[in-house]
């Protein structure tokens, strides 16, 4: 199901069985379009009258799958915040969280690739260390390189290039 921002007018998408964990907060809820540091949008609500107003603000995928436990935050996995669907939602640490990122703009355009000198260099981080993957001639080749060494150490939440066929 969809459902459209009262102030941004996006669209959401829930689940159907979730329209009303979102419609506690408000009927005409709102949310508040800015992401924060883990991607979520944040689903504002305000409560009584004029003179004695109550806002709560939480994310949305609070009101939906409940509150994370203590050091993990629920990760949108195909990493689009307006898609929250049960099924898109996993627990993770912020670390995992930011496997899941998209590649940043740079001289390649694959993740974890990069340029140096006359190679393609591959370089993949986990835990503040650097894993260095190889220099290539290709920058597939390198690519294809980044993706086995990401899924060996980000695992499930590996962010994988995808590498055109020839």
């Amino acid at each position: 199901m969809k459902i459209k921002c009262s102030n941004c007018n996006l669209d959401f998408e829930i689940d159907d069985e979730d329209l009303s964990k979102i419609l506690v907060h408000t009927k005409n809820w709102s949310a508040q379009f800015k992401f924060n540091k883990f991607g979520d949008v944040k689903l504002k609500s305000i409560h009584g009258r004029s003179s004695l107003l109550k806002k709560s603000i939480i994310p949305i995928s609070w009101a939906i799958m409940g509150q994370p436990p203590e050091g993990f935050i629920w990760d949108h996995i195909n990493r689009s915040p307006l898609n929250n669907k049960k099924s898109n939602f996993r627990l993770a640490n912020i670390k995992q969280n930011n496997y899941n990122k998209n590649k940043i703009e740079g001289s390649s355009s694959f993740k974890n690739v990069t340029r140096h000198q006359c190679k393609w260099t591959v370089r993949v981080a986990k835990n503040g260390k650097n894993y260095y993957g190889g220099s290539f001639d290709s920058e597939i080749e390198a690519a294809k390189k980044a993706n086995e060494l990401m899924l060996q150490l980000h695992g499930e939440f590996a962010n994988l290039n995808k590498i055109p066929e020839n």
